[in-house]
């Protein structure tokens, strides 16, 4: 390999965005398995312990719970790590704490392709070294799946606006259907997000007709007939419903600040000052990412805000 390859190669990597990789993977991984399990992650191991085919998990735990709002995607994807790895805190930790790290980077490629290399490093930074990141992503929780997939969707949904290849569109209907199942909940800001966006950018109708489209029918169809196996055989149609009536009636009697009062507990007065000023920012120029930006926390904000169910995850 000739000294202008090699140099062309490494001009393309962003040694920077590697240490800032490494610092996060750093605090992810740290002590991680020093902790037993909460009651959360009890449940949620002993499931993916049980579709590893480790039935003595069933004496002390069924293979659902809060059925109406999950389809089992971490515990599927913990159960790769089981079957592989055996059972513990450390590798039942290891598929959150993964999808943790690759959430930065893909925080940095969205910055990265609609902003600059200043604004994609800072994006990383920001969200891998937090305390709100760093609580969630070294637990097991249905959480860090959700938000790992709605950002790939984010991620996906504008490479498909910018490059017009259907594959990227394609592989956002994945991605959705992934957070969906990963927590039902997600669908309503994640649509409302996504199709604002195209609105805005003059991209919806194109959107719409890309929904229609044989392969998007197809992917829609694999995840509906997963959801209709995943009820009729592993919780059964009387339990689902009993569950789909219980989450739907659950209410927080919280304050209008909790959310507030939760991020600022959480990260301090640093970061969401930051975002403030980020916001204010994007409402003045108004580009393409900084309408993403817009959307994308207004409609989870709002949501959130207004869904009777609150939660500070």
């Amino acid at each position: 390999m000739s000294v202008e390859k090699i140099t062309k190669y490494l001009n393309k990597i962003d040694f920077v965005l590697i240490l800032i990789m490494a610092l996060t993977t750093t605090l992810y991984i740290y002590n991680l398995g020093e902790l037993p399990f909460g009651p959360d992650e009890s449940t949620y191991s002993s499931q993916a312990a049980i579709l590893a085919g480790h039935d003595e998990s069933r004496e002390n735990f069924i293979p659902y719970s809060r059925s109406a709002t999950n389809f089992q995607v971490q515990q599927w994807i913990t159960s790769l790590f089981f079957e592989k790895y055996g059972i513990s805190e450390y590798v039942a930790r290891i598929p959150t704490v993964i999808m943790g790290i690759l959430s930065v980077l893909l925080i940095y490629m969205i910055a990265r392709e609609l902003f600059s290399r200043r604004m994609a490093l800072l994006s990383a930074l920001f969200t891998g070294l937090n305390g709100y990141s760093l609580h969630f992503n070294r637990q097991i929780n249905l959480d860090t799946p959700l938000v790992f997939f709605m950002i790939l969707s984010m991620l996906l949904i504008v490479k498909w606006r910018r490059t017009k290849k259907n594959w990227y569109f394609y592989l956002f209907l994945i991605s959705v259907i992934l957070a969906t199942m990963s927590k039902v909940i997600i669908i309503i800001p994640l649509a409302i997000i996504a199709f604002i966006y195209l609105y805005i950018e003059k991209d919806h109708e194109n959107g719409i007709k890309m929904l229609f489209k044989p392969l998007s029918i197809l992917i829609m169809v694999a995840g509906l007939l997963y959801a209709v196996y995943f009820i009729v055989t592993i919780v059964g149609i009387d339990d689902y419903i009993k569950t789909l009536s219980y989450a739907t009636d659950r209410e927080s009697k919280i304050t209008s600040t909790f959310y507030l009062k939760t991020v600022v507990l959480l990260l301090g007065y640093a970061f969401p000052l930051i975002a403030l000023a980020g916001l204010v920012r994007s409402l003045r120029d108004r580009s393409e990412g900084d309408i993403l930006c817009i959307v994308w926390f207004a409609s989870i904000l709002l949501f959130f805000t207004y869904y009777p169910l609150q939660g500070y995850n």
